[in-house]
């Protein structure tokens, strides 16, 4: 970790302002829980159907506005308008990815879940912090720079609960997490989403909608076994924030290759464009690695 960090920041300030505008937007997000207003705007496709609130614009406004005044040379890429703010740091590439409300749709429902805001904070292209907050239950899921460990905040109490390893439990008694219908995914996936008694891995699977972060969160306190993401375009502030917590949480990912039914360990890379992803992905703890035994499992990782 040492070698990804510039020594002329100190990680517990970095880590105290991180978790600061999280708490900040979520009491944005909250407060116009029912005021808010809507506008469309493209996907990621270039197609209509997408959403924008004012909580989006107001929480990334508030985000931007901390970030510049007390890290300037830090960059800032963000969703909304496509903020873009290039680092300006003398020996590092360094920015924040800004997702100020992740879940918008179920926002915009009023729905009581799938809301999240996230920050994390990427140096010469490795995540190396992240906090993502639940506004709706006043969660917060936080790893600082320079630290091995991923703490869970509730409702702004001084005592956090460290997230460690789980009892290891077999893939076929666990529940995976999708996206979207079985039939989106391919045969394969298909297959492995069916009980164990008819040739699946799993003992059954929840389809959620709504925020990637909280999907994510639920895999990590354990609630799910794994969750497979379909083909599609990923973005720096969906992405970066999940891949520091899952990493050093012990949790892996793999890309599917569904034709010669077999799985590739990678290291999912951070990226400041939206960049599309053709596979298939699985997340599991490295634990679980031992119950895809009749499967082959090549590691690409370097």
């Amino acid at each position: 970790m040492q070698q990804h960090f510039p020594p002329d920041l100190n990680p517990h300030i970095l880590g105290i302002v991180m978790r600061e505008v999280v708490r900040r937007a979520m009491l944005v997000i909250f407060a116009q829980r029912f005021t808010h207003t809507i506008e469309a705007k493209l996907d990621y496709n270039g197609n209509p159907g997408d959403l924008r609130s004012s909580a989006d614009i107001d929480a990334q406004a508030m985000y931007a506005k901390i970030l510049r005044e007390t890290f300037p040379q830090i960059g800032i890429v963000a969703e909304e308008h496509d903020l873009s703010i290039p680092c300006t740091h003398p020996t590092h590439d360094l920015y924040f990815t800004v997702d100020p409300l992740d879940g918008t749709k179920a926002y915009a429902r009023r729905e009581s879940q799938g809301i999240a805001t996230m920050i994390s904070l990427v140096c010469n292209e490795v995540v190396i912090a992240s906090c993502i907050g639940n506004p709706l239950t006043g969660e917060v899921f936080y790893t600082r720079p320079q630290s091995k460990y991923v703490h869970l905040l509730q409702n702004n109490l001084p005592v956090t609960l460290p997230l460690r390893g789980f009892p290891v439990v077999v893939l076929t008694e666990r529940y995976a997490v999708i996206r979207d219908r079985p039939e989106k995914y391919s045969l394969f996936v298909q297959t492995l989403l069916r009980d164990p008694e008819h040739e699946g891995l799993f003992k059954n699977y929840n389809i959620e909608s709504g925020s990637i972060g909280i999907m994510f969160s639920r895999l990590w306190t354990n609630v799910f076994g794994a969750t497979i993401l379909k083909p599609g375009w990923q973005t720096p502030w969906d992405l970066s924030p999940l891949i520091v917590i899952s990493r050093r949480m012990g949790f892996v990912f793999m890309h599917i290759c569904p034709e010669e039914k077999t799985f590739e360990l990678f290291d999912p890379t951070a990226k400041k464009e939206k960049y599309f992803e053709p596979c298939e992905t699985m997340v599991i703890h490295h634990t679980n690695l031992s119950d895809l035994s009749a499967f082959t499992v090549t590691d690409t990782r370097t």
